[in-house]
């Protein structure tokens, strides 16, 4: 077990049984929103101000010059954390652009733009799809005349080429939190409301 830590200039996995650190790697430039991500035996780390780095979790004090596995600049989240399998990394920019690199050596393999959708939540996966929350503004506008805001959720089957869009839906009230997923639900916390999907 790592507790993952990422701020100017390091990524720091710690032991959370005592606090002791097991590595770092100075990667981490400016500010940095996202939270790291683990996916098979990587650590994904950055965002907008920085860069995002790809980091071999197996490595015992200063890994700076021998874990970090590649590097990208493209298309950075800034709020958004990484979403990582051990094929894929996806990240998602708060205007609505998903980008997917190649998990081990970080080719950028793809984008897909969801157009006048604003992300806070990080995407999400269950059962190898994709899920993604944005927030749309309605033609309706409240008592102070600000627009009353949607959620649309798109969900995606990822490739290596492309994300298919295999289904779209909508909540009636805003949304701004990564969704959660545990023995076939999904737990969404709207701006009202906390909804839970799934089978009865």
């Amino acid at each position: 077990p790592q507790l993952l830590t990422a701020a100017d200039p390091w990524l720091i996995a710690y032991r959370p049984k005592d606090g002791s650190e097991i590595w770092r790697a100075g990667c981490i430039e400016g500010e940095n929103g996202p939270s790291p991500v683990y996916s098979a035996g990587m650590v994904y780390a950055g965002g907008e101000y920085c860069r995002l780095s790809a980091v071999r979790a197996d490595g015992q004090g200063d890994v700076t010059a021998t874990h970090v596995a590649w590097t990208a600049e493209d298309n950075l989240p800034d709020q958004c954390s990484p979403l990582a399998t051990g094929k894929h990394v996806f990240i998602l920019q708060s205007y609505g652009l998903l980008t997917c690199y190649e998990a081990t050596g970080g080719e950028l393999l793809w984008e897909k733009e969801f157009e006048g959708a604003a992300f806070t939540s990080s995407p999400g996966m269950a059962g190898g799809r994709i899920y993604l929350f944005g927030e749309l503004d309605t033609d309706q506008e409240d008592a102070e005349g600000n627009y009353i805001k949607y959620c649309k959720a798109w969900i995606l089957e990822p490739g290596d080429k492309v994300a298919k869009i295999v289904g779209e839906c909508r909540l009636e009230e805003g949304c701004v939190t990564s969704p959660a997923f545990q023995d076939g639900r999904i737990y969404i916390r709207g701006s009202k409301h906390l909804f839970c999907l799934g089978e009865k």
